[in-house]
């Protein structure tokens, strides 16, 4: 009938006005939301290049896939996201100083709203242990935390207690004038810790010990350190530790009484820090204790692949 005809298409039209409506509603929506998001990001970055740190983003910016028109229209941010921070040292008239607690506080706050923030980086800034625990906003967010204070006298590793329960936290990695072994005591706290990197640090069997005692631990690396290889041997108790990189760091034989080589027993080692941060000459090759030391990895820590690396960093 030509009178159903008429209701059929004023109901179809109706329909379809109210489907174009709501999925105009939803993008409108969505794109609010991400262009809200993309000025927070924007927001935060300008905050932290202004205190001299960096951002990394996935995609990098010469990957992003859109029309210059709509990217100068948008704006970068609405197509990247920031995954990883550097703090540093900030630069004030051609000078550089210390970041304040309260510099980096302004910074975690506006670090919050970047929520593909998964690595941050702390490289000569000058803080202290106690200053880490202003990170704590973020222990959602961050898989990966990597601390460079060389020469920072004020960082003795105690602040890795801080990380104590962080849920996401895989990799950690820490370097600075000279750390204290007691500091490892915490480490086995951080739940999911796969990776743990230590550098500038006289180990003992205790550090060892606490070390083996994180449950999830992968790879371990060792930088320009000290320890002694039967402190080495608590390894074996870390059930998932599958890798050990030793980096500038040279291998001693120990020495009977008589000044003889010890053959009664499998032999032992003293690892010792080599490499200009010690004021050396240049980085000398693998010796031969260096070479034989292979055979005692082999046999002594059964199931743990281990690398020795030499640089002049």
């Amino acid at each position: 009938m030509p009178g159903m005809g008429k209701i059929f298409q004023r109901r179809w039209l109706q329909f379809t006005l109210r489907t174009m409506l709501a999925v105009a509603t939803v993008v409108c929506i969505s794109l609010g939301f991400w262009a809200n998001r993309a000025h927070q990001q924007r927001q935060a970055v300008r905050q932290i290049e202004a205190l001299s740190g960096t951002v990394t983003y996935q995609p990098r910016l010469d990957e992003i896939h859109a029309p210059g028109w709509l990217r100068s229209f948008m704006g970068d941010d609405f197509f990247v996201n920031v995954v990883s921070v550097t703090l540093t040292h900030p630069q004030e008239d051609n000078r550089t100083r210390a970041l304040s607690p309260e510099e980096l506080e302004r910074c975690v706050a506006v670090m919050q709203h970047l929520p593909k923030l998964r690595h941050l980086q702390l490289q000569s800034t000058q803080l202290r242990d106690e200053d880490l625990s202003r990170l704590a906003p973020l222990r959602k967010l961050l898989e990966s935390v990597d601390i460079h204070e060389f020469f920072n006298e004020k960082v003795k590793g105690s602040g890795v207690e801080h990380f104590s329960g962080w849920p996401r936290l895989r990799q950690l990695s820490v370097s600075s004038y000279q750390l204290d072994p007691a500091a490892l005591e915490t480490v086995a706290t951080i739940p999911n810790l796969e990776r743990l990197s230590w550098g500038f640090c006289n180990l003992d069997a205790k550090a060892f010990v606490a070390i083996a005692r994180c449950k999830n631990l992968k790879g371990l690396g060792l930088t320009q350190c000290t320890f002694d290889s039967q402190a080495l041997l608590e390894l074996n108790n870390a059930m998932s530790l599958k890798g050990l990189t030793l980096h500038n760091e040279r291998a001693e034989q120990a020495r009977t009484s008589r000044g003889m080589l010890d053959k009664s027993i499998p032999p032992r080692f003293r690892f010792l820090p080599t490499g200009r941060f010690q004021g050396l000459d240049p980085l000398a090759e693998p010796n031969a204790s260096n070479m034989r030391t292979t055979e005692w990895f082999e046999q002594m820590l059964p199931g743990i692949r281990v690398m020795t690396w030499y640089s002049s960093h």
